[in-house]
């Protein structure tokens, strides 16, 4: 039974390190920021390094070997210090990329804002050009009309010329 233990969590242990060294590499190829990148790469990376190496070294052949005495001891001084120097350089790596995502929302807002206003401006200007088309059209339509309203009362009247003609274009 503690075979089967030992063998699950070593192969969770080695998952976990896989895990976090193909991270790295993303984190190596894709991070831009220089403090962020540092932070990750170096920061947070030499105490896990340690901790994996603490874990495999000394840990695991201690447990394995039933010297709890010698394991507690590394958990409780290096592997914790590791650990907690790695989350120390994770979690202001955290209140970075809070900060940028916060900077990056307030610039994408600035330039929503500008975009609306720029929007609205056009709107408005297009209703104006379209509203002065629209009465340059009807006043056209509407002289035209008047033409043809002069023209009809004229005959109405009987004393309109029936040979004249109407020019509107």
């Amino acid at each position: 039974a503690f075979y089967d233990y030992y063998t699950t969590e070593k192969y969770k242990l080695a998952s976990l390190k896989k895990d976090y060294y193909d991270r790295q590499k993303y984190w190596a190829e894709n991070l831009v920021d220089k403090k962020q990148r540092t932070l990750m790469l170096e920061g947070a990376r030499k105490p896990s390094d340690l901790f994996f190496q603490t874990i495999e070294k000394e840990f695991l052949p201690a447990y394995n070997s039933g010297d709890m005495a010698k394991a507690a001891s590394l958990s409780s001084g290096i592997l914790k210090a590791s650990y907690d120097e790695h989350r120390k350089s994770i979690d202001e790596l955290v209140t970075l990329a809070n900060a940028k995502a916060a900077a990056d929302e307030d610039k994408a807002n600035g330039f929503l804002s500008s975009a609306s206003w720029v929007m609205g401006v056009v709107i408005v200007i297009s209703l104006v050009v379209t509203t002065l088309f629209a009465i340059l059209i009807a006043g056209d339509i509407m002289r035209k009309i008047g033409k043809i309203s002069f023209a009809v009362r004229d005959l109405e009247a009987g004393d309109g010329d029936l040979t004249k003609r109407l020019k509107i274009e």
